[in-house]
């Protein structure tokens, strides 16, 4: 994984946590610490985007009838996997 060398200002407590979960051999270090927090952050409010970008796209009735027709088209190729036809 590529990183870069960042210049930050974090509140003292939340880096003292860091710190002492470090000599609880909980983190390797206070970096891994922080990069953890970034993806925990990044991963949910990405998944809050997706959700709203969904709620806007349900709607779309054009975007909803191309979904529910992709739809019914799996449904099929499940049937035709199982060889109910």
């Amino acid at each position: 994984m590529a990183t870069v060398k960042s210049t930050i200002n974090i509140n003292k407590y939340y880096k003292n946590q860091l710190e002492w979960l470090v000599t609880q051999n909980e983190l390797s270090s206070v970096t891994e610490g922080i990069n953890i927090a970034i993806e925990a952050y990044v991963k949910t409010k990405q998944k809050e985007l997706y959700a709203k970008q969904m709620k806007k796209a349900s709607q779309d009735a054009v975007f909803m009838e191309r979904t529910l027709a992709s739809q019914r088209e799996f449904e099929k190729i499940d049937d035709e996997v199982t060889g109910q036809w």
